[in-house]
């Protein structure tokens, strides 16, 4: 059995038909988050990282940043999900609620599990660890930019024992001050600006309801 696990495979136009193409009996599970605050979260992690100045972009401006597609795409979540149905059954996709593998992990698990077509497991929930928070997200120093750099040139079989022991220690070296500053004060946003997100989030919620039947009466904006 072979697994990927890919953020923006979701919301990619093209995934569907080539996972089809691939692997015609995939099972799909597909992680929803909250769309407002997946937003804001994106948004947060693209000024944090510069990756909008890496695209010349610049999206300091939560407006200018959500009227980018490319900020939008992964939070509407029944115009992705309506591309996957063209060519999968609604009976291969499971879709789980986020806050739901925090705070029901094991029966979340037991689901994956029959959804996948494998027997029962005994996870071991206590060595879990908490990746990719917010405050991974540090900006990197001149020094910790040059040592990223190097650090992709080392060939896999060299770098991957020295990652893989310094992950089961629960250790990230980007957050030595050396390597990387404070990390940005999180933004939020208005009620003004989240009345923005309104008709579009709202309309897509709808629609994934009306394919899917999972409904969540808290996501929807009030405007």
């Amino acid at each position: 059995m072979r697994i990927d696990c890919s953020v923006h495979a979701l919301a990619c136009p093209i995934a569907p038909q080539r996972v089809r193409e691939n692997w015609p009996g995939a099972k799909l599970i597909i992680s929803l988050r909250e769309p407002v605050s997946r937003t804001i979260s994106h948004w947060n992690m693209a000024i944090s990282t510069e990756e909008d100045k890496e695209n010349n972009l610049d999206w300091s401006d939560f407006e200018v940043a959500w009227s980018d597609s490319r900020l939008q795409c992964d939070t509407l979540y029944g115009s992705a999900i309506s591309r996957w149905l063209e060519f999968f059954d609604l009976d291969s996709i499971l879709i789980i609620e986020a806050k739901r593998m925090r705070g029901e992990p094991a029966i979340v698990l037991k689901k994956i599990c029959e959804h996948i077509g494998v027997d029962d497991y005994s996870f071991r929930l206590d060595l879990v660890r908490n990746t990719n928070t917010a405050s991974d997200r540090r900006p990197l120093t001149l020094f910790g930019r040059l040592f990223r750099s190097l650090a992709n040139l080392l060939p896999d079989f060299v770098k991957r024992p020295v990652v893989k022991r310094l992950q089961k220690k629960g250790v990230n070296i980007y957050k030595m001050p050396v390597l990387s500053g404070k990390a940005l004060e999180k933004r939020k946003i208005t009620d003004e600006q989240r009345s923005i997100l309104a008709e579009t989030v709202n309309e897509d919620l709808l629609l994934l309801e009306e394919l899917t039947g999972f409904s969540n009466p808290d996501w929807w904006i009030q405007s």
